[in-house]
């Protein structure tokens, strides 16, 4: 069995976008992916202002079970997402809550300054399935079959 690096390295990129960081001083650069197992991933790529970031892929499924959990508690923040970056700068939680926002799986919290709420897990998962060509199961995150549509790059 192949090494799950040499398996993260093979993932075929059907999404690149940008947003505005949190704070809104610099621009996130992030893409979705579909790695050989048929899983969507997700990495942050670059960010323009100075923080450090991991730039690991992380697999969809495990970030819909956190969003998951958090759907009926009062609010989310980038905490929330330190399993899915063990060991890696703390701004990458940050730059992930900053892509959920411009995806508008969550919004900001009406009363609480650093507060966000999960909105709809089901929309994401279904904009994503999409994407990688009707693919991802909401039960798995896991690819079904892919297609054409995941050879394609797009930007935002």
């Amino acid at each position: 069995m192949e090494s799950k690096e040499l398996q993260l390295d093979e993932v075929k990129v059907v999404q690149a976008s940008t947003c505005a960081s949190v704070s809104g001083r610099s621009t996130i650069t992030y893409e979705f992916g579909v790695n050989p197992g048929g899983q969507v991933m997700f990495r942050i790529t670059a960010n323009t202002g100075g923080g450090m970031f991991g730039k690991d892929w992380v697999v969809v499924s495990a970030l819909i079970k956190i969003l998951r959990a958090q759907t009926n508690q009062e609010e989310i923040r980038a905490v929330a997402f330190r399993p899915l970056f063990e060991g890696k700068s703390i701004n990458t939680q940050s730059f992930l809550l900053a892509a959920l926002l411009s995806k508008k799986v969550i919004v900001a919290h009406a009363t609480k300054p650093r507060g966000y709420q999960v909105v709809d897990v089901d929309d994401f998962e279904d904009r994503l399935n999409e994407l990688c060509g009707g693919v991802a199961s909401k039960k798995s995150g896991r690819v079904k079959k892919a297609t054409r549509a995941t050879e394609k790059v797009e930007t935002n």
